[in-house]
């Protein structure tokens, strides 16, 4: 009788559970498809913080372009002055310098 019930679990649960382990490995061995994830689940599950801005430009590899203009504009204009902005930085140790300028 167990048997039966073990074997229809898996007849009709198995092949779900080998493909979400299969896209677990997949998630864990693929740093950009990692990153992605991460993205939607904070995107979806974490709230959003009133007066905060967040900026990252080209994976996180500097504060440059769009962005870093943005940014400027917005610390310059006395409206935003209590605006908290966090970027986005690949490796902090590697914008150290630029990161105490802020």
């Amino acid at each position: 009788m167990a048997l039966n019930v073990v074997k229809r679990f898996i007849n009709k649960w198995g092949k779900r559970i080998v493909h979400q382990v299969q896209l677990l490995f997949e998630i864990l061995q693929n740093r950009d498809l990692g990153r992605r994830t991460r993205y939607a689940y904070y995107y979806k599950y974490m709230p959003v913080s009133k007066k905060t801005v967040m900026y990252e430009s080209f994976y996180g590899r500097g504060m440059v372009c769009n962005p870093y203009a943005i940014f400027l504009e917005l610390l310059n204009t006395p409206r935003y002055a209590r605006y908290r902005h966090i970027w986005v930085l690949d490796d902090p140790d590697d914008h150290e310098e630029l990161m105490n300028g802020y």
